[in-house]
């Protein structure tokens, strides 16, 4: 008798339990957006896609700087810094403003503001679409180089 009423007891505790699960809140944290946490790997093929006048990555000094928001603000003009786009390294040309003297202090803070990380190493989207939102003022408000 007592096995009867131990079987009919679980099956009112399960029977119960299924019956008022979809009542039950969830409380499971929010998702986030897997998209935004994704990493992505600063070599030079993945680099090297990104090579035009809307997208545009720079390497200086060993660090992956994504400048597409950018391009078309710089005092230099878009042409001086294009074909840098995408290639391994833009050190010389960044520090030399290509063969015509060099950038200011206030120029290097800027591309800062742009930076995905160290070559070889790796970033987030998150990282990706911020620094293709920073707003620098246009070509010619505020800057001597």
């Amino acid at each position: 008798m007592a096995i009867v009423i131990a079987v009919l007891g679980v099956g009112l505790i399960l029977f119960i339990n299924a019956r008022y699960q979809p009542f039950v809140a969830n409380t499971a944290p929010p998702q986030t957006n897997q998209f935004n946490d994704q990493a992505v790997a600063l070599t030079t093929s993945v680099i090297g896609q990104h090579n035009s006048a809307t997208d545009c990555w720079l390497v200086v000094s060993g660090q992956v700087y994504n400048i597409s928001s950018y391009l078309r603000a710089h005092p230099g003009g878009l042409a001086i810094i294009l074909p840098y786009c995408g290639q391994p390294d833009g050190t010389q040309a960044f520090s030399t403003k290509a063969g015509r003297g060099s950038h200011s202090s206030a120029a290097y803070a800027d591309l800062n503001q742009f930076k995905l990380g160290p070559l070889n190493g790796t970033t987030s989207q998150t990282n990706i679409n911020a620094a293709q939102n920073v707003n620098l003022p246009l070509s010619g408000e505020g800057y001597d180089d």
